[in-house]
């Protein structure tokens, strides 16, 4: 089944051009809403399908206690949202383009991977596990989530739907995450049924991948859903006829994507998750560190946009 649902979304994303770190460059330097409004139109099915599932009984991530870890929170996603900018996209992306015959994706994607399985498991485990502390215990109340996800989705849903003239312009971004946006509530039902990672995410399966799925059936399960959405953008660009090879233009090229897929390995590695288990899987349960993290890597973003315009990271 995870690979049934990485072929969905390799297919939808590369169809959408589904992008985290596209969506927040679209906005932050021309101010378009477009690509943001098919992120907002994920979270907001996400937050749907995740308070359905805790009203109606169903064990959810995040409908009990969770950590905080404050350093971690904060520097992983602020070290991932750096990275997927200098890189030319999250990790999501880099999937579909590797899928449909990007080298610089595949680069990406291999540094990023080995990067967060060294964190996770490797040679920088004790020192990122320093970064693990201080942490908060945080719980929701009993009964909350569901709620404040319905309100919180309703709201969404009516800054993507209410204007008439954006959603015009959106119209195949806003479909393509709510689509994405029921990879969420899904998971949550595979969970109960079977051995997964708590929620969806590409970062750290794809660092299992690579360690050929060396951490058990939960990490299987992961590497199944990287794999599916690899194979997912390939079939449609198969379909399509718009597979084409894409190496590097210059050195200075492959030192971008090498300190991407760095600056990405070590926010995922941190952070445990990608972009989109933070801005969509992580803050559908209301996670504080995913909330928190999902600002953050906002924040990463938008400071490295400026640096590559030659700005200052600090200037306003």
């Amino acid at each position: 089944m995870p690979l049934l649902i990485g072929l969905m979304f390799g297919a939808v994303a590369a169809r959408s051009h589904f992008c985290t770190m596209g969506a927040l460059s679209d906005f932050f330097l021309f101010g378009s809403t477009r690509r943001l409004r098919g992120i907002a139109m994920a979270l907001a099915v996400a937050l749907a399908g995740t308070s359905l599932l805790a009203f109606l009984g169903w064990p959810v991530f995040g409908s009990g206690q969770s950590e905080l870890p404050w350093l971690a929170a904060l520097l992983g996603p602020l070290a991932f949202g750096a990275g997927m900018t200098v890189a030319g996209g999250c990790i999501t992306r880099n999937l579909v383009r590797a899928g449909l015959g990007s080298a610089k994706a595949g680069l990406t994607l291999l540094v990023a991977g080995l990067v967060a399985l060294a964190l996770t498991g490797g040679i920088l485990a004790a020192p990122a596990a320093w970064l693990h502390w201080p942490a908060t215990v945080v719980a929701l109340p009993p009964g909350l989530l569901p709620p404040v996800a319905v309100l919180a989705a309703l709201a969404l849903a009516a800054w993507v739907l209410l204007p008439a003239r954006e959603r015009g312009r959106a119209r195949q971004d806003i479909a393509a995450g709510a689509l994405l946006g029921l990879t969420v509530p899904l998971w949550h039902l595979l969970v109960a049924a079977g051995p997964l990672p708590p929620m969806p995410s590409f970062i750290l399966p794809l660092g299992e991948l690579l360690a050929r799925w060396s951490s058990g059936p939960g990490a299987h399960a992961g590497a199944m859903l990287v794999l599916g959405t690899l194979a997912g953008a390939a079939l449609l660009g198969l379909v399509r006829r718009s597979h084409r090879f894409e190496g590097f233009a210059d050195a200075g090229d492959l030192q971008r994507h090498l300190l991407g897929g760095l600056l990405m390995g070590l926010g995922g590695g941190l952070a445990g998750v990608c972009s989109f288990g933070l801005a969509v899987a992580g803050s559908a349960a209301l996670l504080p560190a995913a909330i928190l993290g999902t600002l953050a890597l906002a924040v990463g973003c938008r400071q490295t946009l400026r640096v590559l315009e030659g700005r200052s990271f600090f200037s306003r």
